[in-house]
């Protein structure tokens, strides 16, 4: 039995119309992920350029591509679980009463200021969640006091601080 032409333009108009927001929500998607790579790149040279003007310890090796994939997987789990149903929610409600583009605008925030409610609520109400996040934080802060001070740096066996005051020469076991 043949398919009616009508109902297969329809499934290809609504096949269009769900490619077309993945497309749009995966492209905001990586943009917002790289917008905040680049915010903590230029963060971190920023602090890097503050802790050598001010003369103070410029932190580990891990700070940078710590932070970075910090970064990476928080703005990932906030577009994913934040910003991709609120808009969507808003786009398909929208479309639904017939409302213009701009009116998606405020029902988006109101759908994310919803959702943000929910997620705090989850987080707060779960003790696994809550102590989770208190771990996160715990480490967070000290990972911030160890990178802050300045910390010998072991050369061939010998001990040298990383101060830029310390001028002198590598101990004789030094060898390049």
């Amino acid at each position: 039995m043949l398919a009616h032409p009508m109902n297969e333009s329809r499934v290809i108009q609504t096949a269009g119309r769900i490619g077309s927001v993945c497309v749009r929500h995966c492209l905001a998607l990586v943009i917002t992920v790289l917008a905040a790579c680049a915010l903590w790149t230029v963060i971190y040279f920023a602090l890097l350029l503050w802790a050598v003007f001010t003369d103070r310890g410029i932190g580990g090796p891990l700070a940078y591509p710590g932070g970075l994939l910090f970064f990476f997987l928080a703005s990932t789990a906030a577009g994913l679980v934040l910003l991709l149903p609120s808009t969507a929610l808003a786009e398909w409600f929208a479309r639904r009463r017939g409302l213009p583009i701009l009116a998606q605008i405020p029902l988006s925030v109101a759908a994310l200021a919803v959702l943000c409610l929910v997620v705090v609520g989850i987080v707060s109400a779960v003790p696994c969640a809550a102590y989770f996040v208190r771990r996160l934080s715990r480490l967070r802060r000290s990972l911030s006091r160890a990178s802050c001070a300045a910390r010998p740096l072991l050369v061939a066996g010998t001990e040298r601080s990383t101060s830029a005051h310390d001028l002198s020469p590598p101990s004789r076991h030094f060898r390049p």
